[in-house]
């Protein structure tokens, strides 16, 4: 946040779903950072995350008022029912668009 600030984004929001509920913005960016199937284990057993969790899903997209951008792994997202079904409407309405990361270099 002090970054952004810093870089005169100061307007840029960075929050957890929590965060952003009963707030409504131009332009969203989602970021489900789940890439294993091990971290859904967990999510499930503590309750967090995007993926398993339909209410946070469901939080977190619906405050885009005009655009939403989540940037995730597709095969750990449509291990959910609401990603796939989302995934599935972008890919059908074209706005589904996968890019494959380039390798860390160590």
């Amino acid at each position: 946040r002090l970054l952004l600030r810093y870089n005169q984004l100061g307007r840029v929001r960075v929050g957890s779903t929590e965060e952003f509920h009963g707030h409504e913005l131009k332009a969203l960016f989602i970021s489900t950072v789940r890439t294993s199937e091990q971290s859904l284990a967990y999510d499930t057993l503590y309750d967090t995350g995007f993926v398993g969790n339909a209410k946070r899903f469901n939080t977190a997209l619906s405050r885009a008022v005009a655009l939403a951008v989540v940037v995730g792994d597709a095969a750990i997202l449509l291990k959910s029912k609401e990603w796939a079904e989302t995934i599935r409407t972008c890919r059908e309405s074209k706005s589904f668009i996968s890019v494959q990361a380039p390798p860390l270099e160590l």
